[in-house]
């Protein structure tokens, strides 16, 4: 599932469709959220090609903390954004497994993008990480992250981190607060 954020009389244009039927789930209350099946084609994408290629600048120009960290966004949609970490030693921890503060920074990261690019950006206001596996040996992390609910004042969002092995490594449920501050995308 591919989670979306827009106006319930967006719809049916962001479908491409004149029918309720592209549609699994809306939810009604404040923003409303569409989830839409992605098919890996890319006419299945919410944002053209273009605005998702001003998405990622965007994301890549204002903030440096990602180049710091190592993070690189490699997917960004509406609702939805998609990161990897090459692991590296400033990454581990004494024990010789990524640090849970550098899994969390992945998370949160990633998923705040997730919920920006709903229109409006905005603070963490809180997080919960549930760490599923070891990091031993992994050499890259991939996360992913969409937005599950998009009320009117605060963004849920599940970002999940998989090893290079595909093995899920944490799951996360994250909530942003919408300062109705829009996130330009130039």
């Amino acid at each position: 599932m591919h989670s979306t954020c827009v106006k319930l009389d967006c719809i049916r244009e962001i479908c491409g469709r004149n029918d309720e039927n592209c549609l699994d789930r809306i939810d009604i209350i404040g923003y409303k959220t569409v989830q839409k099946q992605r098919q890996g084609k890319d006419d299945q994408r919410m944002l053209s090609k273009e605005m998702q290629e001003k998405l990622i600048g965007e994301i890549k120009r204002s903030d440096k903390f990602i180049e710091l960290i190592g993070i690189k966004i490699i997917e960004a949609d509406e609702g939805y954004c998609k990161a990897e970490l090459e692991v590296d030693d400033r990454h581990l921890n004494p024990l010789g497994t990524v640090h849970g503060g550098c899994l969390y920074t992945l998370a949160d990261t990633v998923a705040g993008f997730a919920a920006a690019s709903c229109g409006f950006e905005g603070p963490t206001l809180s997080g919960n990480m549930y760490f599923l596996r070891p990091t031993m040996g992994v050499k890259k992390l991939t996360c992913e992250s969409r937005v599950v609910k998009n009320g009117k004042r605060i963004r849920v969002v599940e970002a999940t981190i998989y090893g290079d092995n595909g093995q899920e490594i944490s799951r996360s449920l994250l909530e942003y607060m919408d300062m109705q501050r829009k996130m330009v995308v130039k």
